[in-house]
C-alpha cells in the first residue's frame, strides 16, 4: 500500500511516496509515512477532510510556542451537526515528537511527548466530509477481531467486539462504533489528549 508525506522545508511542492506492505494497521502506516517527511512540523489528513485555512498553516507553525509539541486544531466531524460533533484534535506537530497507536482508523491516537496548543478555529480547521459507512465499520471489525485476540488476559476485549458486531447488525452503526471506542481504550490504555493551552496566532 503506497503512503505518501509531504515536504515542508524549502520544496514544500514536492511530494514523497513510499512502499508500505499493508497489515491492517492505519497507525503503522502513518508512522511510516512520517518517518519519509523532513520538514520540522508535519500535518495530517484524510482523503475525506477538507482544511479551512490551510494556506495558513506555514504561519501558524512559525508562530508556534518553541515548547510546543503539537498543535490542535477544531475538528468537525459531521458537518450536518457542526455543534455536536466539533472537538479538538491534534493535526499538525513536531517531526519525530509524536507516534502514532492503534490499528483501527477512527481510533488511531498520536502519542506526543510535549505541550499541546491550540489554533484559532477562526483561521484553520479541520472538516470532515463522511460519515459512518457500513464498510468501514466492517473493515474496523476485521481489524478488532485479530486486536481483540491478541490480548486474551482481556475477556472483555471479544466481548466488546460482538456487541459492536451486534450493533453493525442491527443497522446501528453509533453503537458499533461505541464499542470499537472502548475496546480502543482497554486496549490501548491511552489517556485523552490534554486540553490545550493557548490560541495560536497567524502573521498577518
Amino acid at each position: 500500500m503506497p503512503s505518501g508525506s509531504r515536504r515542508t522545508g524549502a520544496r514544500p511542492d514536492k511530494l514523497v511516496l513510499g512502499e508500505f506492505a499493508w497489515r491492517d494497521d492505519f497507525a503503522a502506516a502513518r508512522n511510516h509515512a512520517d518517518s519519509l517527511a523532513t520538514g520540522d512540523w508535519l500535518a495530517w489528513t484524510d482523503l475525506d477532510d477538507s482544511i479551512y485555512g490551510a494556506q495558513s498553516l506555514q504561519s501558524v507553525v512559525a508562530n508556534a510556542p518553541a515548547d510546543a509539541a503539537y498543535l490542535m486544531a477544531l475538528y468537525i466531524y459531521d458537518l450536518r451537526n457542526p455543534d455536536a460533533s466539533a472537538r479538538p484534535g491534534g493535526r499538525v506537530y513536531r517531526r519525530g515528537s509524536a507516534t502514532w497507536t492503534c490499528p483501527v482508523h477512527e481510533y488511531k491516537r498520536l502519542a506526543v511527548d510535549g505541550l499541546p496548543v491550540m489554533i484559532d478555529p477562526n483561521i484553520i480547521r479541520w472538516e470532515h466530509r463522511a460519515g459512518q459507512r457500513r464498510s468501514s465499520i466492517e473493515r474496523n471489525l476485521r481489524i478488532a477481531r485479530a486486536w481483540a485476540e491478541r490480548c486474551p488476559e482481556d475477556p472483555l476485549a471479544g466481548y466488546l467486539v460482538k456487541c459492536s458486531e451486534a450493533g453493525l447488525a442491527g443497522g446501528n452503526h453509533a453503537t458499533a462504533y461505541a464499542y470499537l471506542q472502548e475496546l480502543h481504550e482497554r486496549a490501548s490504555g491511552e489517556v485523552r489528549e490534554p486540553g490545550p493551552r493557548e490560541l495560536v496566532p497567524a502573521s498577518a
